[in-house]
């Protein structure tokens, strides 16, 4: 055994025994629980498979991934899974789709009449469903701690990961609880919109992983055993499923159940644009004197972009089979951050809170300017959403 794998073997056996020293050497405590934030986290090494111990990284993180059973009423139920993120208050991340509904064009979701959670020993428990985070497709569950003997699984950093990276997931695909998958990161930085929903979800992990019905909610883990995402879809067509499967990143996870843990919601950031990616070669279609930025297409009616008078212009010009406006704003750069097109906007205005002001950069016929914008709350639906 090389010493990388004696040491990724020492944090695991470290953090199933509870002691301290090993790999609690490389933890923070959060919040006086046993849910631990991984400061340093053993890695394979530029997508080596070295470091990447299987078993051992199952036997050191399944007593940490529940199986979520959520009931909707006479018939109709929902079963997914969820990780333990602290065990002495009994706290548990879950998807948000597993215990509330919300159908395209709905003012609001249907959340599930009872919810349960079912340890790998087969012990069930109700749960108290604390709050969820739609956006982020996340939900915080609530057990009674006492005799159920949880423990949670550590928490990493999925900006620290590489495509290639090996990577494990632990739940429970068809009922089939603690199962394990293995597969690579086989993409970052993805953008996917959760059902009813109107905006995306940035920053999210692809990985090759075996994930199917069930799997929802449930963990994503390096070769150290540290929690790097939460499993939130699979592919639309059947089909496809073999592959291809998303994971929200564990940074926006942990924000979104903090916020849920206090008893208030993350207020995400909206301009309310629909905007394209503009490249040189579209530019010169266009006519346009910038190569690069996000091409204003829609503004949606009541957003902050239409409040500060963003322009979409009227022209249109069909450019390899879509049609496009010649004369709209494009956006450049959001305060300091440039923007070369509409991810790079997302990512831009997700990085900010409702309420907050930001400086758009813009280019409207030919000319630069700066449009101060107040960011509003995004609202669950809108007119002409999906």
């Amino acid at each position: 055994m090389t010493t990388r794998a004696i040491l990724a073997s020492a944090v695991i056996i470290a953090l199933v025994a509870g002691i301290a020293g090993g790999a609690l050497a490389l933890a923070l405590r959060e919040g006086g629980g046993e849910h631990t934030t991984v400061t340093t986290v053993i890695r394979s090494g530029g997508g080596s498979s070295g470091g990447f111990d299987p078993v051992a990284l199952y036997a050191g993180s399944r007593d940490g991934v529940v199986t979520i059973d959520a009931t909707f009423g006479v018939g109709d139920g929902e079963g997914g899974s969820g990780f333990v993120v602290n065990a002495r208050r009994g706290l548990i991340v879950t998807a948000s789709h597993v215990v509330a509904r919300l159908r395209a064009g709905s003012a609001s979701p249907t959340q599930a009449t009872a919810v349960y959670v079912v340890l790998d020993d087969s012990t069930r428990a109700d749960a108290r469903v604390l709050g969820y985070d739609l956006f982020e497709d996340t939900a915080l569950l609530k057990v009674d701690p006492a005799r159920l003997g949880l423990h949670a699984l550590p928490l990493g950093h999925a900006r620290s990961l590489h495509v290639g990276d090996p990577v494990a997931v632990i739940g429970s695909p068809f009922d089939n609880r603690a199962s394990l998958s293995t597969g690579v990161v086989s993409q970052l930085d993805r953008q996917i919109t959760a059902p009813g929903v109107c905006f995306p979800t940035t920053g999210v992990v692809q990985t090759d992983a075996a994930i199917n019905p069930g799997n929802s909610g449930g963990p994503v883990l390096d070769a150290g055993g540290a929690v790097v995402g939460m499993v939130t879809a699979i592919a639309d067509n059947p089909a496809s499923r073999g592959g291809v499967a998303y994971a929200v990143p564990i940074e926006a996870v942990r924000e979104a159940y903090r916020a849920l843990a206090a008893g208030r919601h993350v207020k995400y950031a909206w301009l309310g644009v629909n905007a394209a990616t503009l490249t040189p070669r579209l530019a010169d279609s266009l006519g346009i004197g910038v190569e690069h930025g996000a091409l204003v297409q829609r503004l949606i009616p009541g957003s902050a972009a239409e409040q500060a008078g963003l322009e979409v212009g009227t022209h249109l010009v069909e450019v390899a089979g879509q049609a496009y406006p010649r004369d709209a704003d494009v956006i450049v750069a959001v305060g300091s951050r440039p923007v070369a097109g509409f991810r790079d906007l997302d990512r831009a205005i997700a990085a900010h809170r409702a309420g907050q002001s930001v400086d758009l950069h813009i280019v409207r016929n030919g000319g630069e300017r700066v449009v101060p914008v107040r960011l509003l709350a995004r609202p669950a639906s809108f007119a002409g959403c999906g």
